[in-house]
């Protein structure tokens, strides 16, 4: 039989400290190891805009399910929820935001961040109604008041989120109707407020992947150049609208709508719940739904059927998107990488 070796006390205060060491280690990883620069981790982003109407939803295939839509919202399972202008029709008064939007979409103001649209301007030369509404919230949407001008900016993990008030940069047009006949645009104190703001934000963020939020399209109003000469300047990713009431994917491109890999992409998702267009060229929906002029070159996909949102996963370095109907219905998928 071989004899029990028994450790000195200079070895076993040895094992001892070895032993300490490993358990400070195991200890100290988890936090060391987010220090150090994990992988962070995806974020889940909702887009939708044109929600609510003037009067109660009627379940209509064509018009007034932005209840259903809001149901879906809800089930994404959202970090954050873009609501991309035009919240309540007509008017955007506060009436209309207590009466209608409040009752379908409030238990989501949590994870809203709200865009300011053209119709929150027709009974108020302040947008007074989406303003009110949103600063008054006890627990405001990402939480602090609303601006003013509503335009404000926000990150998520490697993403940057800028939301523009796209009634700012427009000057009198037809069918622009705005309280009293104020308008905005180049020269104004506001237009300048927010496009020097939005340079500066941009520049302070210069190296994260961008998202731009605003109502009113590049690509269906042409006046909104000035703030697509900055993104694509700046390598903004993505461009998110409303206004136009369907659906559409455009593939990323620079401000001559020529298509760029370093380009901007665009989707309008106009398809809150009040009602659906056709997708036409000719400047808005045709009286007869029937366009004369052929789909853009950038124009990749777009539906006018179906009410939903889209549903952005961001990745580090990367974003998948699907746009799906309220029926639970995947009706548009696919992949992108940022613009830088």
């Amino acid at each position: 039989m071989h004899a029990r070796t028994v450790p000195s006390s200079r070895q076993a205060t040895r094992l001892a400290a070895v032993l300490a060491l490993l358990l400070l280690i195991a200890l100290l990883a988890p936090g060391l190891a987010r220090a150090g620069g994990a992988a962070p981790r995806d974020y889940v982003v909702g887009a939708v805009g044109d929600l609510c109407g003037d009067h109660p939803p009627l379940n209509s295939t064509q018009r007034n399910q932005f209840d259903d839509v809001a149901q879906l919202a809800g089930a994404q399972h959202l970090d954050r929820l873009l609501l991309l202008g035009d919240l309540c029709h007509n008017f955007g008064t506060l009436d209309e935001y207590t009466d209608f939007y409040a009752p379908t979409w409030a238990s989501l103001n949590p994870i809203a961040a709200p865009v300011i649209g053209n119709h929150d301007y027709y009974r108020s030369a302040t947008a007074a109604g989406f303003v009110t509404y949103f600063t008054s919230l006890a627990t405001p949407p990402l939480g602090f008041a609303m601006p003013p001008l509503g335009f404000y900016s926000f990150d998520l993990g490697t993403w940057h989120v800028v939301v523009l008030n796209s009634h700012l940069v427009a000057g009198p047009y037809d069918n622009n109707a705005s309280y009293n006949s104020r308008y905005y645009g180049p020269g104004t104190p506001e237009y300048e407020a927010q496009m020097t703001w939005l340079k500066a934000d941009l520049a302070a963020h210069r190296g994260m992947h961008v998202i731009a939020a605003f109502h009113n399209p590049y690509t269906y109003d042409s006046w909104m150049k000035p703030v697509w000469d900055v993104l694509y300047q700046y390598h903004v990713t993505l461009a998110l609208s409303g206004h136009d009431h369907n659906y559409q994917r455009w593939a990323p491109m620079n401000p001559d709508l020529v298509a760029d890999p370093k380009g901007v992409r665009e989707f309008v998702v106009g398809t809150g719940g009040y009602y659906l267009n056709r997708i036409t060229w000719d400047g808005g929906a045709s009286p007869n739904g029937v366009t004369s002029k052929p789909a853009p070159a950038c124009f990749e996909w777009g539906q006018a059927t179906d009410f939903g949102l889209l549903r952005l996963t961001l990745h580090a370095t990367s974003y998948d998107y699907q746009f799906i109907s309220i029926s639970g219905k995947v009706l548009d998928a696919g992949k992108g990488v940022p613009a830088n």
